[in-house]
């Protein structure tokens, strides 16, 4: 309720003598606020809907951005030809990005991809943000055609050939998805491609990708640049750690007593063992099904990845 009108009830009140008037008339106003501030945390086992978050855009982070909209979509289920209308973002493409430029670019894609959900999805619009993290849609927002294909190649490298997962062929623009692979690869895979459309000038030539979502050190430095959009895409800070602590309860999670048996171990000692390090913590809860009684949905397949893919986001998140 604005200020103005704070004072304006407040006046009439006083001239009815009567502190409660227009008091149903304030509820009616407020109600939808108050339900969203004081609506009991849901437990994620099941997809939350857009009202358990007070922030709409808790899957991105909240530094502003500009979007542009598109208008609402006609037809049922994402809209293709419509994603086409809009750039969610103009920049030029660099030989080299930092974290934070590549952090940057998938805020604005968030953003872009919240407030034209409807325009997106039509009347299908998804109750969990993080079905809205699609790379389907991304790659059309970029102006790609996305399909899965068999067959696509195979890497020659010094370990050995090596099946391509994903095939990003800039002058067709189009982005090809082995469907050999597990569904979490895919996903991620098909978000690294999205990575080098976003970010990359392939002056028209197609590109391979293995499976890989290790991050190793000697990895091509654009092949990184991939890897981090992919994981900024698929698995936002601010809902990775919003659903870390809603499940955790506390950040960073420390081995004791209370939590080993909470995981299900007799002491803290014996989860140590277990967890030698911060990396196998991580895997730990990223893939855990039940805390403190509770069951739920693990963290990695809340968010359609692997469970190394949520350890290595869960570590460098400062969750453990």
């Amino acid at each position: 309720m604005s200020k103005a009108r704070s004072v304006m009830l407040a006046m009439s009140r006083e001239a009815y003598q009567n502190p409660y008037a227009h008091i149903e008339e304030l509820e009616q106003d407020d109600q939808g606020e108050e339900e969203k501030l004081h609506r009991p945390r849901a437990s994620y086992a099941s997809a939350p809907g857009p009202g358990d978050f007070h922030n709409p855009y808790i899957f991105v982070d909240n530094e502003e951005s500009e979007v542009e909209s598109v208008p609402k979509a006609q037809s049922e289920g994402v809209n293709e030809p419509l994603a086409f209308t809009s750039a969610p973002y103009k920049t030029a493409k660099k030989p080299a990005y930092s974290d934070n430029d590549i952090q940057k670019i998938v805020t604005s894609l968030h953003r872009h991809i919240w407030v034209n959900r409807e325009a997106i999805w039509g009347s299908k619009v998804p109750k969990d943000p993080v079905e809205m993290l699609e790379p389907k849609v991304v790659a059309n927002l970029l102006g790609f055609s996305y399909r899965d294909e068999s067959g696509i190649g195979v890497h020659q490298t010094s370990d050995g050939d090596a099946d391509v997962a994903g095939l990003i062929d800039d002058s067709a623009k189009a982005i090809y998805i082995s469907p050999q692979f597990p569904s979490k690869i895919r996903r991620f895979t098909a978000a690294h491609e999205i990575g080098h459309a976003a970010l990359h000038d392939l002056q028209g030539a197609m590109h391979r990708d293995r499976p890989d979502e290790s991050q190793r050190l000697k990895r091509d430095p654009k092949e990184r640049e991939a890897d981090r959009f992919a994981t900024y895409f698929l698995m936002p800070e601010n809902l990775v750690v919003a659903r870390f602590l809603e499940i955790f309860h506390s950040r960073p999670f420390e081995i004791t007593s209370e939590t080993a048996f909470a995981l299900g171990f007799k002491n803290a000692n014996e989860l140590a063992r277990k967890c030698r390090n911060r990396r196998e913590l991580a895997r730990l809860l990223a893939s855990t099904e039940h805390f403190n009684f509770e069951h739920f949905v693990s963290l990695a397949n809340q968010f359609h990845v692997s469970t190394e893919a949520m350890a290595i986001r869960i570590e460098e998140l400062g969750l453990v």
